[in-house]
């Protein structure tokens, strides 16, 4: 198996992975993390051999300036374009090499969906073949809406992923099909329709309480619920045990992987304690440990480092989060209404699907947030009944997910 990406990419595959050792299965996972995170904190089974690829050669100062650029850019084309540019295309050949020698020792291959190099040495030594994404708008259909653009119904959403694959296809067409070269095989003409139908199972890690009643997929596809990776310490720090002992559930902040990308993680921590405050609650922050912690502690707020969300969430109002695709389960599958701040991507559409769904306030984008704002969205998410009951319901339909174990059974129909 081969991942790729940040805390949502790589989290699911572990979890995978010891749903698969402990089914007797012998795994080799390569993680190509792009947030610098290291994932001691969880299992991913004894019969698992763990590879991590090299570090992304990017400075702090660019990163910074870059990652502010695709905050401020309103196109998810352009924001997966600096995602590849500058965390993908660097360490291209590592993973070729090893996708090539996953197709030559292994019985299946397993993959995050961006991951070609493994889409292309799967079809060059024909090895079964399953991608796995973390998101839904990665897969074309009928039925959900593209981030970003307004819907106008199920016959105008398949012309606009008619003109979505096109545009992806423009992008990736010459990595793809400069690869597909060096091992004798023929281009592809839509490399967005061959990423998708070159494999034998395309699976979902988000819970079909999410989803529309019928997605309208364009190609088969199961979600099978969220894969939630086995913590090995899932206790919570003694001052936040405090913390939470000493008054009413708070707020719990977090923007996941995306203080990696954050800009102005003093600034924008500020703003949240302020808004937290504004709305008359308490308040747990979670800041990024490279930084230095911010003097907003006090008697209602609290900030602290990255923190087990199965734990902590059950014990909260409200989670304010970047509607990344497993802090959105997380919060959900607890109970909890959400305030969703969006940086890009994929949260252009778990945002606004909690909203249609009524699990959560009209969401905010990090360009454009303000104190007020937010302090609205929290006084709406922790003051309406219907959200809170909403979020129950689903919460109990979301209970009967198989995630993993799902996931599973279904790769080991494909062992020859």
């Amino acid at each position: 198996m081969i991942t790729w990406g940040s805390q949502g990419d790589v989290r699911p595959f572990l979890a995978l992975s010891d749903v698969l050792s402990r089914r007797d299965h012998r795994v080799d996972l390569v993680v190509c993390s792009i947030d610098e995170s290291e994932y001691s904190d969880l299992r991913c089974g004894e019969g698992v051999d763990l590879h991590f690829t090299s570090p992304i050669p990017i400075d702090r100062e660019t990163l910074d300036r870059k990652s502010w650029e695709a905050i401020s850019d309103r196109n998810p084309v352009n924001h997966y374009r600096f995602l590849m540019e500058k965390f993908f295309f660097p360490l291209e050949e590592e993973l070729v090499e090893y996708s090539e020698r996953l197709c030559t020792n292994c019985d299946v291959v397993v993959k995050h969906l961006a991951v070609y190099p493994l889409s292309v040495l799967s079809e060059r030594y024909r090895v079964p073949l399953v991608d796995i994404s973390p998101t839904p708008i990665a897969i074309p259909s009928a039925g959900l809406p593209l981030p970003g653009v307004p819907w106008a119904g199920r016959a105008a959403n398949v012309l606009l992923w008619r003109l979505a694959s096109w545009l992806f296809s423009r992008l990736m067409r010459p990595s793809v099909n400069g690869l597909r070269g060096r091992f004798g095989m023929d281009p592809v003409r839509n490399v967005h329709h061959w990423l998708l139908e070159a494999n034998d199972l395309t699976l979902l890690t988000c819970s079909p309480a999410l989803l529309p009643e019928e997605p309208g997929w364009m190609v088969p596809t199961h979600p099978c619920g969220k894969f939630e990776a086995p913590l090995l310490e899932p206790e919570l720090p003694e001052r936040l045990e405090r913390f939470l002992s000493s008054g009413p559930p708070p707020v719990y902040a977090t923007t996941g992987s995306m203080m990696y990308f954050e800009p102005q993680p003093q600034k924008l921590l500020e703003l949240i304690a302020d808004a937290i405050r504004a709305a008359g609650y308490r308040g747990v922050i979670q800041y990024d440990q490279r930084s230095p912690e911010p003097a907003t502690n006090g008697d209602d707020i609290l900030v602290v480092g990255r923190t087990p969300h199965c734990s902590i969430f059950p014990r909260c109002r409200a989670a304010i989060h970047h509607a990344g695709a497993g802090t959105t389960h997380t919060a959900v599958e607890n109970g909890l209404p959400s305030v969703v701040v969006m940086y890009g991507v994929d949260q252009l559409f778990w945002g606004p699907q909690l909203h249609r769904l009524g699990l959560a306030p009209k969401p905010l984008l990090r360009r454009k947030l303000t104190m007020n704002d937010l302090a609205a969205a929290i006084d709406t998410a922790c003051g309406s009944e219907k959200i809170g009951s909403r979020v129950r319901r689903a919460a109990a339909a979301m209970s009967a997910d198989k995630g993993a174990t799902a996931a599973a059974e279904l790769i080991e129909t494909l062992r020859p």
